[in-house]
């Protein structure tokens, strides 16, 4: 056994930045994710959308050459993607709620419902509620949904409806209401961002199947978790920092000057919700035991640790 000493365990760590045995294809797809990481936790590459699922679609095919798929095999593949985008396409054309129209909004005549309404309270409410939401449905039908939503419980909680039939908040939910097929996938509602989105959340399935594919051995498998690990310390430190020089201002922008965050209270690092950061620094805790471990058992190598160096390296 090797003994303890601060050389061994430089020595250790500079074998494991080390990615020379990387390929181009595994370093591009390393540092793709490093960089979504860091990039408000991927959030901020909407603009990225198509290159984004682009960039993966190619890593794959590069995978499935370097793995010597099957035909077989690659069929299973192909099918698997298809119907994965199968999946995103219903889910498009099945929504639950839609966006109103200007000719069907002139056709309730708001206007006229307002003026009938004995409760002066209810009645400005009613109105605070439609100017707030209803002019919004195409800039972001999706925040403008739940706040109209929202606004009609609290409505109906504070002013009880007597007849349902003559409300003009129900009027308006049974106009935006597209009864979506009860046994196909579906969305709340469409949006421009639709597309993109779920070209998004392909691209996310796809990240699995292309680490498989394109790092094929132990020790390529390792220098892969451990360029992740190097940059989820990295971001760790940085929040530190961050959270450290932090001082709440109405022009702060939180994630790096970059960025604002939904709730300031909440962020860390580039993550806009601290639960969000707890599984990701919990995932690369786990990457970092197995790393350990396998230094820890490694006896025949000539960077094996003992418990004492481990310890320090933690």
């Amino acid at each position: 056994m090797i003994e303890f000493n601060e050389l061994n365990l430089v020595n250790h760590i500079v074998h494991m930045l080390s990615i020379e045995s990387l390929n181009l294809t595994q370093k591009i797809f390393l540092c793709i994710l490093i960089v979504s990481s860091w990039f408000r936790a991927g959030l901020e590459l909407a603009w990225f959308d198509q290159l984004w699922l682009f960039i993966f679609g190619f890593l794959l095919f590069r995978g499935m050459l370097a793995k010597g798929v099957s035909h077989k095999s690659l069929g299973i593949l192909v099918g698997a993607v298809c119907s994965c985008a199968i999946l995103i396409v219903i889910p498009v054309n099945n929504s639950a709620f839609k966006t109103p129209t200007a000719k069907q909004l002139a056709d309730l005549d708001i206007e006229s419902y307002l003026s009938k309404e004995k409760n002066i309270k209810k009645a400005v409410a009613i109105s605070d509620t439609l100017k707030r939401t209803l002019p919004y449905f195409d800039a972001d039908p999706q925040r403008a949904l739940t706040l109209y939503l929202h606004s009609k419980n609290e409505l109906e909680d504070s002013y009880p409806v007597e007849n349902r039939n003559l409300n003009v908040l129900d009027k308006i939910l049974s106009l935006i209401w597209s009864a979506p097929h009860p046994y196909l996938p579906s969305q709340i509602i469409n949006h421009k961002d639709t597309l993109n989105n779920h070209l998004v959340f392909l691209s996310q399935l796809l990240i699995g199947i292309v680490a498989y594919l394109l790092f094929n051995t132990r020790r390529s498998i390792r220098k892969f978790i451990t360029g992740l690990v190097i940059s989820s310390t990295l971001l760790a430190v940085a929040g530190i920092v961050q959270k450290i020089q932090y001082f709440p201002a109405d022009n702060l922008k939180e994630i790096w000057g970059i960025w604002d965050t939904p709730e300031p209270r909440y962020f860390y690092a580039s993550f806009t919700y601290k639960n969000h950061w707890s599984a990701y620094a919990l995932l690369s805790i786990s990457v970092i035991a197995g790393l350990l471990i396998h230094a820890f058992n490694s006896k025949n190598s000539s960077f094996y640790l003992n418990g004492r160096s481990i310890f320090f390296f933690l």
